[in-house]
């Protein structure tokens, strides 16, 4: 298969899957491996084992993520191993990561070998925050710039 799309709403199954290019807006379910060039979406992977190129999607969960980059807003993984940067902005729950950069949000990680390591600072700003800081924003620049 060349190119797969799940569009949102829907839920796929497959026992095995092999593709270029995959977008998961919906939820794919791969009882065993899932290979692919490109994973991208703002939906969920339910899989046992990844292998791809490049990951960028909103919720992982399987047992091995093997890939050279990955961008993820949660993973829930056994074993991550990547030759690029690994981004997870909000959650990572693993047993073993090896990658040379990991940004995390939060995280609860067995065993980390990673050259580089930031951690996110945490930002838990409701709707009511966001508001204020923006009116704080527009006040600040108004009086130091002069902004009608």
């Amino acid at each position: 298969m060349k190119n797969l799309y799940v569009p949102k709403g829907k839920t796929l199954h497959y026992e095995t899957l092999s593709c270029q290019n995959l977008v998961v807006d919906g939820v794919l379910v791969v009882e065993e491996t899932l290979r692919a060039r490109s994973i991208s979406g703002k939906g969920i992977l339910d899989v046992g084992t990844i292998s791809a190129r490049h990951v960028a999607a909103m919720d992982i969960e399987c047992a091995s993520l093997i890939a050279e980059s990955l961008a993820a807003e949660r993973v829930c993984a056994a074993e991550v191993i990547l030759s690029g940067p690994a981004v997870v902005s909000c959650y990572l729950e693993a047993e073993y990561v090896e990658t040379p950069k990991l940004t995390v949000g939060k995280s609860k990680i067995g065993t980390l070998r990673a050259t580089d390591v930031v951690n996110l600072p945490e930002k838990e700003r409701g709707i009511l925050g966001a508001l204020a800081a923006g009116f704080l924003r527009r006040l600040w620049l108004s009086l130091t710039h002069r902004i009608p």
